[in-house]
């Protein structure tokens, strides 16, 4: 027998309108109507004037990592990890995570391909358990000259264990690295490396980097025949747009400058960059501010990157800094993404959809989440 519930007295944000004093009916796990003529329900939410949005759709999260490995060499075990993330993920109005694991070798992330492989098997595994708080996806960050991973995504790939997969190249001298001294500044920093270790890294880098591309078509065809969406990362020119357009590649995350901004623009595809960015007004690295690539057109999604608590002010941000209206902001973090992967069961407010939403209260300094529905069920309530 099926379950509805009505929210009343609620700002529902449609994809070109905000409704004030609106009311929208869940039927079991999905959206049933829009304003409805009849109250009539099994349970009945008063908002009290609080905005009701589409759950936010989170295509790079890099939050997992740190979740497992909170220092280096200090591992937490995974399930616990992916416990947690799936909780407060909830909280903070995420309904749609993608994972984001580095097959880097020792470079990134987690720096072990077969460890970041048995953790997108138990984030997988996990998503097919009975209530997960969320919807838990895998995004494998493959860096193109970690050649050894190609045989271990292929095989996640053939489990359909992935639901994205992003192509990195971080050899210095381009992309995030435009010198050799900032990689090298980064890798000291991160990993503690000694000078010895660090040049070796830095040497196999470069020689990996030769035919580094033509060796990851193979993983992009696999991809292709099972149905992934491709990515790109840090693409930082015209050409690598276009390289990466003829690839295949739907989604290009964090362009490193405005040419590549308007050459993705003019491709008429999907720009991701980090709310970390908009939310601090400014990359933690060399990149272009995010708030400026918004502006521009040259970026129409917006991610957690590195911290998942940062995508809801930030959506606030870009109305209060640039002017947009709540509508245009809110398609930075639900339709766009979603449009981005080809997930057209989610991601605005409408009959027939996932019921994925969020009440947010914006009486404080900051947004704030106070209930979090995923599929219709209530996972994350707060009455402060």
């Amino acid at each position: 027998m099926s379950r509805t519930t009505l929210i009343h007295h609620a700002r529902l944000v449609l994809p070109d309108q905000v409704i004030d004093d609106g009311s929208l009916l869940i039927e079991d796990s999905t959206i049933a109507s829009i304003c409805p003529d009849s109250d009539v329900a099994d349970e009945h939410i008063d908002a009290r004037g609080q905005v009701l949005m589409p759950g936010m759709i989170d295509l790079h999260s890099d939050a997992i990592e740190s979740e497992i490995e909170p220092r280096p060499g200090v591992m937490l075990p995974t399930t616990f990890a992916i416990q947690q993330i799936d909780r407060s993920s909830a909280a903070l109005g995420l309904t749609t995570v993608y994972h984001s694991l580095s097959f880097s070798g020792k470079e990134l992330g987690l720096r072990n391909d077969e460890l970041a492989a048995s953790v997108a098997r138990a984030v997988h595994a996990y998503a097919q358990t009975l209530h997960p708080c969320i919807d838990n996806r895998v995004h494998a960050r493959y860096e193109v000259t970690n050649d050894a991973a190609i045989s271990v995504l292929q095989e996640l790939l053939a489990e359909e264990v992935l639901s994205l997969l992003s192509l990195m190249d971080h050899t210095p001298g381009q992309g995030q690295f435009q010198t050799m001294e900032s990689y090298h500044n980064y890798l000291a920093k991160r990993y503690a490396y000694d000078t010895e270790a660090l040049g070796t890294v830095i040497a196999e880098k470069l020689t990996a980097a030769d035919g580094a591309w033509e060796r990851a078509t193979q993983l992009v065809e696999a991809a292709k025949q099972h149905d992934v969406p491709l990515a790109s990362h840090d693409d930082d020119s015209a050409s690598r747009v276009q390289m990466m357009i003829d690839l295949g590649v739907s989604l290009c995350e964090f362009p490193i400058n405005a040419e590549a901004g308007e050459a993705i623009k003019e491709f008429g595809e999907h720009a991701l960059v980090g709310s970390p960015n908009v939310f601090r007004g400014g990359s933690q690295s060399s990149g272009m501010r995010a708030i400026d690539a918004i502006e521009a057109g040259h970026a129409d999604c917006l991610c957690s990157d590195y911290v998942p608590s940062t995508m809801l002010p930030a959506v606030w941000r870009v109305c209060d800094e640039l002017g947009h209206s709540l509508p245009e902001a809110v398609r930075l973090v639900t339709l766009n993404p979603a449009e981005a992967v080809d997930l057209h069961d989610r991601g605005l407010l409408a009959p027939g959809l996932r019921a994925d939403l969020l009440l947010v209260n914006e009486d404080g300094e900051y947004p704030s989440v106070t209930r979090t529905w995923s599929r219709g069920r209530c996972t994350f309530r707060s009455d402060a």
